[in-house]
């Protein structure tokens, strides 16, 4: 998985890294024959769309090839199973939520030269194209590849969620970033069936997509500490006292380290026989 998000932005395929992340979830998982299964559907899409001039004609192409021709959707029932957050379960199943039909969306354009970023709205991912002469076009792959106005935009998020709306939210977001929303989905899911090991699998996944992210390091310390691996947490938060990053409570992260370590102790004294 490090090896795949190692490379340059434009050289990341989205497919593959998400493969990866389900192989964290199950080491059987196959990668190659679904990378295949991908080419074999970009090619398809690709001599449909030869005949398209403009980038909006290539859209209603794209749009009709997943969505009418092979019935991709998205899911409606059961909406939060850790499946719809595997891109192996969108090309087997047709069903997904809104990222990870935005990522089959962006890579298949970007097989005929759309360019085409992933937009983290809050509540819901959505896409935009880039367009020439004027603003990047909105779409919500998870309606069918629907053309969205700002107003949309803004009534969308207003309607899954309590925030005010901020123009940044329009910003495109990176593929890393991408990942990151990916496992973080997978972790909420995780966390809310108390599935402690697959949070701190989660937590590894996020620290390998952005290895200076401080929450990420705490709460994969405190993780760490509670599967056993006392002495590797606390290093962990001797790595967040070092750094001394800026908005970051230390006296808090401080705090923490030394009740570990007081905890670590007890343990220690207790001793195998006595200590559960």
């Amino acid at each position: 998985f490090q090896k795949v998000i190692s490379k340059k932005e434009n050289d990341i395929n989205l497919i593959e890294a998400c493969l990866w992340i389900a192989r964290a979830d199950d080491p059987d998982h196959e990668i190659k024959g679904y990378l295949e299964q991908f080419d074999r559907l970009a090619e398809e899409f690709s001599r449909k769309a030869e005949s398209a001039k403009t980038d909006l004609e290539r859209i209603k192409v794209l749009n009709r090839f997943l969505f009418e021709e092979n019935g991709f959707h998205g899911s409606r029932h059961d909406y939060y199973r850790p499946e719809n957050s595997y891109v192996s379960h969108v090309l087997e199943d047709r069903e997904g939520i809104p990222i990870t039909l935005s990522i089959l969306y962006i890579e298949l354009a970007r097989k005929i030269g759309l360019s085409i970023d992933g937009v983290g709205l809050p509540g819901h991912f959505v896409v935009s194209m880039n367009m020439e002469n004027s603003s990047p076009q909105l779409i919500d792959v998870f309606a069918g590849g629907q053309l969205m106005s700002l107003e949309d935009a803004k009534f969308l998020v207003a309607s899954t969620t309590a925030l005010n709306w901020d123009t940044d939210y329009l910003k495109p977001v990176s593929k890393k970033q991408i990942l990151g929303r990916v496992v973080q989905n997978l972790r909420a899911i995780a966390e809310r069936k108390q599935d402690n090991q697959s949070v701190l699998r989660y937590l590894e996944l996020l620290h390998v997509i952005d290895p200076d992210d401080v929450s990420i390091k705490g709460a994969r310390a405190v993780f760490l500490f509670q599967s056993g691996w006392q002495n590797k947490a606390i290093r962990e938060l001797d790595e967040i006292i070092k750094q001394r990053p800026s908005g970051l409570d230390l006296r808090m992260i401080e705090n923490i380290r030394s009740r570990f370590q007081r905890e670590l102790r007890r343990k220690q004294e207790l001793g195998p026989k006595n200590s559960d």
